[in-house]
């Protein structure tokens, strides 16, 4: 594997889940349920303050009009992994909640495409990488293994963790009507999301430019807001009419995926 931990975006990512695991432990510790967009809220903030501290480029878009109810918590994040070049990972936020439980992964018996289904289908109709983000804290963890960059992982890193949609799936089917727990995926079928700017993990397939984001964003009719931009990002051009088709289009159509929130990483020291 292909470390890059002298990237300023591994310490960025591993910062932002230290920080997430905090704020949980501190809810959890007094007894108070904390919401998922308000984690996501926070993620966002902490990765637009990192980043302008470090002056390092990046791009941030959202809805302006973001709700749990409308919109959930899901993610587009595309990371740069050669000049210019993103992969894209889309990604469905779900919170740790008392009892250490994921009550928003409960198996649904309703006729509706579960999360996960859509998280798989996006596969079938574009190059991209899934995973349920999973936000935690208050937990100790032993023995935990090394991560896909080879390096020992500390517990706290699991504030942001990322797992298949296929395993996320499997537990929730498995264990209804119960919902699935912490340790149901901790560690064993968990990475710390650090895993996506601290090595090589993403060696070939198809990659999107700038454009390619910025018209998938567009072509989803709502209009988002560019929240913040550093360095190359601020040639976004988000009030240009790109209407055109792209891989992204067609597979969140497909697939129904409309996330309320893009990150536009960079990966190389810019």
């Amino acid at each position: 594997m292909n470390r890059l931990s002298s990237n300023p975006s591994c310490e960025i990512f591993k910062g932002i889940a230290g920080a997430i695991w905090g704020r949980i432990s501190r809810a959890h510790t007094v007894g108070v349920n904390l919401k998922e967009v308000g984690i996501t809220a926070d993620l966002v903030a902490e990765i637009l303050w990192r980043y302008h501290k470090k002056g390092a480029s990046i791009g941030v878009l959202a809805r302006e009009s973001w709700n749990e109810k409308t919109y959930g918590s899901d993610l587009d994040v595309f990371i740069e992994v050669i000049k210019g070049q993103y992969a894209w990972f889309p990604m469905q936020a779900k919170l740790l909640k008392l009892r250490n439980v994921y009550d928003e992964i409960a198996f649904d018996s309703t006729p509706t495409k579960r999360q996960w289904e859509k998280l798989l289908d996006l596969k079938k109709f574009a190059t991209c990488y899934p995973y349920y983000l999973l936000y935690n804290g208050n937990n100790l963890l032993k023995n935990i293994p090394l991560d896909k960059c080879g390096s020992k992982v500390k517990g706290t890193q699991f504030g942001c963790s990322l797992v298949e949609p296929e395993k996320v799936a499997a537990i929730a089917i498995l264990k209804h009507p119960t919902p699935p727990e912490f340790d149901d995926f901790h560690p064993h079928s968990a990475q710390p999301w650090k895993i996506l700017t601290c090595c090589q993990i993403i060696h070939s397939g198809l990659t999107y430019t700038i454009a390619d984001i910025v018209k998938a964003m567009r072509s989803r009719g709502d209009k988002y807001k560019k929240l913040a931009s550093f360095g190359q990002m601020n040639d976004i051009p988000m009030d240009e009419d790109t209407t055109d088709g792209n891989d992204i289009i067609k597979a969140s159509g497909e697939a129904g995926w409309d996330p309320s929130v893009t990150l536009i990483i960079p990966f190389s020291k810019q």
